[in-house]
């Protein structure tokens, strides 16, 4: 499997590669127990491609991970700014035709603000600017996913949910229209390492469920907390503009336990990191 980052020219093979053509918006997330960097040392080890070849086979008979772009970035509506940035996008090719594979790696971060605390501050932008998109995108979202009539109110089942996960799915769907793919799988990449809390990761499992529940999904009930799985696909909605009209979506979830470890310069090659 290959590796690079969104620019031309930026193949990507070690943990310095990961960092200068891959780096997170803030670089105070790059270090050993948070998502970002064990994200990439995960996958640049090789370990991530197998776990997820062996999750998603039984779904997608003849499976192979092709290229993973970090940080790649997707518009995913006709408003300025705003693109999707991936933690990974991953481009494979199963029995069927092409597969979009859109990252989330998390170690205990939330999925971003709550949809009612991004509805306030959406507010007071265009309030602010008349020329501000952010309430459009925020209620196109929400509405296209979460259905015309969601309760955005603090509180609210729809309220609570973290905004990353809806821009995270538009990101998705609108990746795998550009890649012509035939369906989609929406990757939760959890990493359980001495940085967390449990409490912290127990909430985002609790939201991710919920939220693909909403989207007509369902966590397998024989599925552990700690346990990799993957759920039957689902078609999903899209605007059919950057999104297709409707795709079949596959949530999904790998938790990854990482050990305590001594330091290790990022100038080492992935093999062994």
């Amino acid at each position: 499997m290959e590796f690079r980052g969104r620019k031309p020219h930026s193949g990507i093979e070690t943990l310095s590669d990961w960092k200068i053509h891959g780096k997170p918006a803030s670089t105070s997330h790059w270090k050993d127990g948070r998502s970002a960097k064990e994200l990439a040392r995960h996958w640049l080890s090789g370990q991530a491609e197998r776990e997820v070849v062996e999750l998603l086979e039984p779904q997608y008979p003849d499976i192979e991970l092709i290229v993973g772009v970090a940080e790649e970035q997707t518009a995913f509506d006709t408003y300025r700014g705003g693109k999707r940035n991936h933690d990974l996008l991953v481009t494979a090719k199963y029995a069927k035709g092409a597969l979009a594979i859109g990252v989330e790696g998390k170690a205990d971060e939330p999925f971003g603000d709550p949809l009612w605390k991004q509805l306030e501050s959406a507010t007071e932008a265009h309030q602010e600017n008349e020329r501000s998109r952010a309430l459009d995108r925020l209620t196109d979202l929400a509405h296209l996913f979460l259905g015309p009539a969601v309760d955005l109110s603090h509180g609210s089942v729809g309220g609570e949910l973290g905004y990353q996960l809806l821009t995270a799915l538009a990101g998705t769907l609108a990746a795998a229209k550009s890649m012509n793919a035939v369906s989609a799988v929406f990757l939760a990449h959890e990493f359980d390492t001495q940085e967390t809390e449990r409490s912290k990761r127990a909430a985002n499992a609790k939201q991710y469920e919920t939220f693909i529940s909403l989207m007509g999904a369902q966590k397998p009930e024989t599925a552990s907390a700690d346990a990799a799985w993957i759920c039957p696909a689902v078609p999903v909605a899209g605007d059919g503009g950057k999104m297709p009209t409707s795709l079949d979506v596959s949530f999904a979830k790998l938790v990854t336990k990482v050990p305590p470890r001594p330091r290790i310069s990022d100038s080492h090659k992935s093999k062994g990191v």
